[in-house]
């Protein structure tokens, strides 16, 4: 059998036109038809094992396919059999399969790399976050190739410059980018927004849909849908932009407009979604929910950088915590601290415990976990602002201001040295505020690239009003001579200097009173006129012109008169008045809704008025005709569950003056009730 196996196969072989074979796999790669050229690969694999050229057309038959793991098996099988060593191949393999450093590892064991082998170590480099060994690689690369796709690794090389600044906060030092493609001024963009320069970030992103439009809609092949898939990635970008201006109705526009049309990258559905989420914050939790599901996607781990990774995390705590699901808000915190743990973002998990703690009304315990962080060594300054804050809560000022020095930043940023300062004069500790005044005017003036000279010259005047209400004219005069020199056209600085100087020094005092500006002189204002303006001053300092009888042939001048001010009465206190006793705090109140007033006593029968049978008489007695029917009051009693139209009982009136006593009238005519309405 096993012979007439070997005879059978060796016929196989025979029958087999080996060289038509190859021949029909480079024409099926020629039309783009790898599945077909796959199967004639496995028809002389399975006739020829070992041959190396068949193995290989494999191998870029499963890549072609996007068949990876299948690729990567086929190569590691030839290894083993030492058939063929293909490191490239391999390693663009694990690159695609999300095995980023096995690829490197790969990669860096070639002795001579070429281009090929530089570049997709510059994109493993990329995924890794490793941007500045990423720049070298496309800086050489671009230099010694010479195809067609230099616009393509240009466009690489500047989004490796943005994310650097973007994710790391890193200037690679090249920030000269062309702006001829869309995909240039996308990533430009992103650079300017990452830099802060918003507005110019704005201009850009506009001028690269503007280009992308355009070059797209030049393509015939190209659909309106797959340009409003490349139009969405900036226009959600544009979106952020608004968003980080506080614009958040242009904002929610820009994103809507993306998630409208049929969306089917996934990181850039998760990435706005997060935003709009961002956005909402605890308004429209509902739709919030629903779009939690994109932010969720497991697909998205390899798809986004780690920063970006834990801001979605983020927001789903968030979210959670706003809609009362605490141990899901808990295992976002977990995963937080484990898998999606960053150096520097220590904090943010720390603030969000601390916010569990304050939702589930916990102050102590949200203190005492703040507390804890910071004495560990994590003196972040958002921990510092939360527990400062906690402190003023709770009123205590001295032990809030003992955790704003721990600052290191922004200790001297104006905001919080007007927090602070506030404080220390709000505790009667004017010195500590000076000092500290002293510590930000000596740190502005020795880092002006870091504090505004307007907010150094604001502390340079508070600290001087501070040491002159202090009674240190001294170091005032020297900070306001300081002043002068950097702002000479403040006159209200020489107008200081002038009056602490008259206290110590007057002849320094005359000196710098020849620069006060003269006042400006004018000739068309009336002194009279003033005078008799009823609009300045009170009516009864105005002057009051007289004009006396005139005389046979004589003009006398007007006589003005001056006012005479009237003297107000005392006024009169009841003759049993006893200071020693307190008033009646109701002497206010009408009689009636006094709680000492007694009602007057109903009179007898009126209770039984119309009771019993209604016409009845005795049997004896006859009945006259001409007696008038006496008729029963009605009495309405309110049903249970009715709303009742009584008035309230400080709006009712008294119903047994009512029919008495004529009403008064006013000077029109209009009638004026006998009682008030108290509300």
């Amino acid at each position: 059998k096993e012979i007439n196996h070997h005879i059978n196969k060796m016929a196989a072989k025979q029958e087999l036109n080996i060289p038509q074979l190859f021949t029909d796999v480079t024409k099926n790669f020629r039309d783009g038809d790898f599945v077909q050229a796959q199967k004639i690969c496995n028809k002389i694999l399975k006739a020829f094992p070992n041959d190396i050229d068949a193995i290989k057309c494999k191998i870029v038959c499963l890549i072609q396919q996007s068949f990876f793991q299948e690729a990567h098996d086929v190569i590691v099988s030839a290894e083993k059999k030492q058939l063929l060593s293909m490191p490239f191949e391999k390693s663009y393999c694990l690159y695609r399969l999300n095995r980023l450093q096995e690829a490197k590892l790969i990669l860096s064991g070639i002795g001579n790399l070429g281009l090929k082998e530089k570049e997709l170590l510059a994109q493993v480099e990329y995924r890794l976050e490793s941007y500045s060994s990423c720049l070298d690689l496309y800086i050489n690369v671009i230099k010694n190739s010479a195809d067609e796709f230099g616009n393509e690794r240009e466009a690489n090389m500047a989004a490796v410059i943005a994310a650097s600044k973007m994710w790391k906060n890193e200037d690679l030092g090249h920030s000269q980018i062309r702006l001829d493609t869309y995909e240039l001024c996308y990533n430009y963009g992103c650079l300017l927004i990452a830099q802060g320069n918003l507005n110019k970030a704005e201009q850009v992103l506009k001028n690269a849909e503007a280009i992308c439009r355009k070059s797209l809609e030049a393509d015939e092949e190209i659909t309106e849908e797959e340009i409003e898939e490349d139009l969405g990635v900036i226009r959600a970008q544009l979106g952020y932009i608004y968003q980080l201006e506080g614009k958040t109705t242009e904002a929610l526009s820009a994103y809507n407009s993306v998630m409208k049309g049929k969306q089917t990258d996934m990181t850039l559905s998760a990435v706005v979604s997060n935003n709009i989420i961002s956005i909402h914050k605890e308004r429209d939790l509902f739709d919030s929910k629903k779009r939690l599901k994109s932010v969720s996607c497991d697909d998205l781990q390899n798809k986004l950088t780690k920063c970006q990774l834990r801001t979605l995390e983020i927001t789903k705590c968030l979210l959670y915590m706003h809609t009362n699901q605490m141990d899901k808000c808990r295992k976002c915190i977990e995963q937080l601290k484990t898998t999606l743990a960053l150096p520097g973002y220590e904090d943010k998990t720390v603030l969000l415990e601390a916010a569990i703690f304050l939702k589930d009304k916990n102050l102590e315990q949200a203190h005492e976990h703040l507390k804890s962080a910071l004495f560990s060594g994590l003196k972040s300054n958002d921990i510092i602002l939360t527990l400062a804050q906690l402190y003023l809560s709770k009123g205590k000022t001295e032990e809030a201001l003992n955790v704003l020095q721990e600052l290191k930043e922004i200790k001297f940023s104006p905001a919080v040295v007007s927090l602070c300062v506030g404080l220390y004069c709000s505790i009667g500790n004017r010195k500590k505020a000076i000092e500290y005044l002293d510590e930000a005017v000596k740190f502005g003036k020795q880092n002006q690239n870091i504090l505004k000279k307007v907010h150094l010259l604001a502390f340079m005047r508070e600290n001087s009003n501070l040491k002159l209400a202090d009674g240190d004219i001294k170091s005032a005069v020297e900070i306001l001579e300081d002043l002068r020199k950097e702002d000479p056209g403040e006159v209200s600085t020489l107008a200081k200097i002038v009056a602490a100087y008259s206290k110590i020094d007057l002849k320094r005092a005359k000196q710098y009173s020849v620069d006060l500006p003269d006042l400006p002189q004018r000739k068309d204002i009336s002194v009279d006129t003033l005078e008799m303006t009823d609009q300045i001053g009170s009516f009864r300092f105005s002057k009051k012109t007289v004009k006396p009888t005139l005389e046979e042939g004589e003009v006398k001048d007007e006589v003005s008169i001056k006012r005479k001010r009237r003297k107000r009465k005392k006024g009169k206190l009841p003759k049993n008045y006893d200071p020693e006793i307190d008033p009646d705090p109701e002497r206010w109140l009408p009689k009636w809704e006094r709680s000492t007033f007694k009602h007057k006593k109903a009179k007898k029968g009126a209770n039984t008025v119309g009771k019993g049978t209604q016409g009845s008489v005795a049997p004896d007695q006859p009945v006259s005709p001409k007696a008038n029917p006496v008729s029963s009051p009605k009495v309405s009693s309110p049903k249970p569950g009715s709303s009742s139209s009584v008035v309230p009982p400080r709006q009712q009136k008294p119903s047994a003056k009512s029919g008495k006593g004529k009403k008064k009238k006013g000077k029109d005519g209009n009638v004026i009730p006998n009682n008030r309405n108290f509300y």
